[in-house]
């Protein structure tokens, strides 16, 4: 089984852990838009949904630059059979006629439903994972890939080759990406009726709706969709060691944007947060107020953030006014630091903080720029 790897932002893995999903984008909204113009006059961008991957274990300095922040971020790696497969269980309601257990990833609620189906290439596993080929001109294999005839009763009928080989192809420009790809295939559809698939005006409506929808580039009403991940495979997600460590550090169980509450809700009033603050260190098991040893007071935080701004570079005026303290003399008439000023200030002052506390992170540049010579 081979090991694929994905370039991405610590938040994005943060969320893939979270929510255990891969996500998957729609083709029109990747970094090469051109492959949305490969299908000749139909807009196939807008029915397919992929997920990009590199199975070169060599980390690429280019994609640390493209899909990370300032190259700060994470690789991650996983078992290209990643999918949660599990049996495939349609609604009775649906009259669906199914010989035999099938597995599949998707729920069968999410890939044939009123809105839109997912063609079930994903029922072969060995064929889900595909590899980009890199040519001259993609459009040269895929212009013509729909067939669209007037039959002699007047009924237009399409037929659409070569599926499997959509969204494989890119220009050789991007070849350094040494990509490999997940493929969806999503059609719109029309609503089931209440006596299920085997209703024949419905046989008759769909095919007629899906092939409209592909001649005026109608896509299903979908910005992505999401596949969910195997346990086992998420126990062996691998990650760089400040990442990891990172994510360890991250506190358990917090299920709103605020750390800090009073009875579960957020604070109110700015006293309150002095007030909740000896209360949150309990709980924390640090040690709280200037006659405990080594404790800590709300005031230290303060002093903290100040002090590690001097030693960053800041200047008193930045400082002052970043954590509210008033200026002084003739500071107060001659300086009026922007909000633009400001902003350099804080990213200043956060390289500065990231260098101590992550420094794995912060160095990641320079161990990239020592392995150009491998690639």
């Amino acid at each position: 089984m081979s090991i694929i790897h994905h370039y991405t932002s610590i938040n994005t893995l943060a969320l893939i852990l979270k929510y255990q999903t891969i996500r998957f984008n729609r083709l029109d909204r990747v970094d090469d838009l051109s492959e949305t113009g490969f299908y000749g006059k139909y807009q196939f961008g807008k029915f397919l949904f992929v997920s990009c991957w590199t199975d070169s274990s060599v980390e690429s300095i280019p994609l640390w630059h493209m899909y990370t922040d300032n190259m700060r971020g994470v690789r991650i790696s996983l078992e290209s059979d990643w999918m949660y497969y599990r049996p495939l269980k349609p609604d009775p309601k649906y009259k669906f006629i199914q010989k035999g257990t099938l597995y599949a990833p998707i729920p069968f609620e999410k890939f044939f439903n009123d809105n839109y189906m997912i063609l079930p290439f994903f029922f072969e596993r060995d064929k889900l994972l595909k590899k980009v080929k890199y040519v001259d001109d993609p459009s040269i294999y895929l212009k013509d890939v729909v067939d669209l005839k007037v039959q002699p009763d007047g009924v237009t009928k399409m037929q659409i080759k070569e599926v499997n080989d959509f969204a494989t192809y890119k220009k050789k420009i991007w070849s350094f990406q040494e990509e490999v790809r997940f493929v969806l295939f999503i059609l719109p559809t029309i609503p089931i009726p209440p006596d299920g698939f085997s209703n024949e005006n419905y046989l008759k409506s769909l095919p007629n709706h899906i092939m409209n929808s592909i001649i005026n580039g109608n896509g299903p009403n979908l910005e992505n969709f999401d596949i969910d991940i195997d346990a086992k495979v998420l126990d062996d997600v691998i990650v760089n060691q400040h990442i990891k460590d990172a994510l360890k550090a991250l506190p358990r169980g917090l299920h709103h944007d605020f750390v800090i509450t009073y009875r579960g809700e957020p604070l109110s009033n700015k006293f309150s947060l002095k007030k909740q603050f000896s209360e949150t260190c309990k709980k924390a098991n640090i040690p709280y107020g200037r006659k405990t040893l080594k404790g800590v007071t709300f005031h230290d935080i303060r002093r903290t953030v100040k002090t590690n701004m001097a030693a960053a570079g800041l200047s008193k005026v930045y400082r002052d006014t970043i954590l509210g303290h008033s200026l002084k003399g003739m500071d107060i008439h001659y300086i009026v630091p922007s909000d633009d000023d400001l902003t350099e200030a804080m990213d200043k002052y956060t390289k500065w903080l990231d260098g101590k506390m992550f420094p794995a992170i912060v160095d990641q540049t320079v161990d990239h720029k020592a392995q150009k010579n491998k690639l």
